[in-house]
C-alpha cells in the first residue's frame, strides 16, 4: 500500500516520468557536489520552476540555501533550523520539505533571505514567493496531508486489510472532494471574468 500512496502522490507531484527523472539527474548532479557553472545553475532553476510550479521554487530556494555551508549556517541562524531537501523516490521528503517551509518562523526566514539574495543576483526573482504562492503551498500541503496520514495508519505491525481498505476509501473520498473543490473554484474564476 506504501508503494500505491507514493505512485498516486507522485503522479500529482510530477507531470510525466521524463519531468521525474531529470529532476532525479538534478538531484544526482547536486548531490555529486560538482561546482555547477552558473549558467547551468539558472537552466537548471528554471527548468524545475517551470515543470514544478510553486514546489519547484521552493526546491530552488532550499537548493540555493545548501548550496554554501556559509548561506546554510546563515539560514539555521535565522530560522532556527534548516529545511529538508526533496528527493524523486520519496514522495513524502517534498511534502516534509513543504510542511517545514510554511512553519511561520521559517517562512519569515525564506522571504528575508530570499529578498536578500535576489538583491544580490544570486536567486532569480521568479523564484521568490508571493503571497498566492504560500496560499497555494498551504493548498497543496493540506492535500498531501491525508496521503501523509495514510502512510503512518498503514505503517507497523498493526497493518491489516481492513486499515488498507478504509485507507483506500478515505483517500477515494479525499480526491473527490478535492476534485470537487477545484471544479468550484475554477467556475467562480469563469464566472468573476464574466461578470467583469
Amino acid at each position: 500500500m506504501g508503494h500505491i500512496l507514493n505512485l498516486i502522490v507522485q503522479a500529482f507531484l510530477f507531470l510525466s516520468v521524463d519531468d521525474e527523472e531529470e529532476i532525479g539527474s538534478y538531484d544526482e548532479e547536486a548531490t555529486a557536489d560538482e561546482e555547477l557553472e552558473e549558467r547551468r545553475q539558472k537552466e537548471r532553476a528554471t527548468s524545475i520552476r517551470t515543470k514544478m510550479g510553486v514546489m519547484g521554487k521552493v526546491h530552488n530556494i532550499v537548493i540555493h540555501i545548501r548550496a554554501s555551508p556559509q548561506r546554510t549556517s546563515e539560514f539555521i541562524e535565522a530560522a532556527g533550523k534548516t529545511i529538508p531537501l526533496d528527493n524523486r523516490t520519496r514522495w513524502n521528503s517534498w511534502f516534509r520539505m513543504l510542511q517545514t517551509t510554511l512553519e511561520p518562523p521559517i517562512l519569515n526566514a525564506v522571504r528575508d533571505y530570499t529578498e536578500r539574495y535576489i538583491t544580490q543576483g544570486t536567486l532569480d526573482r521568479r523564484d521568490e514567493l508571493s503571497n498566492s504562492d504560500i496560499a497555494l503551498l498551504r493548498t497543496i500541503a493540506s492535500f498531501l496531508g491525508v496521503f501523509d496520514s495514510a502512510s503512518l495508519f498503514l505503517q507497523g505491525q498493526q497493518s491489516t486489510i481492513e486499515r488498507v481498505l478504509e485507507a483506500v476509501e478515505i483517500i477515494k473520498e479525499h480526491l473527490e472532494l478535492s476534485l470537487v473543490r477545484r471544479t468550484i473554484r475554477y467556475l467562480v474564476t469563469i464566472l468573476t471574468k464574466v461578470e467583469k
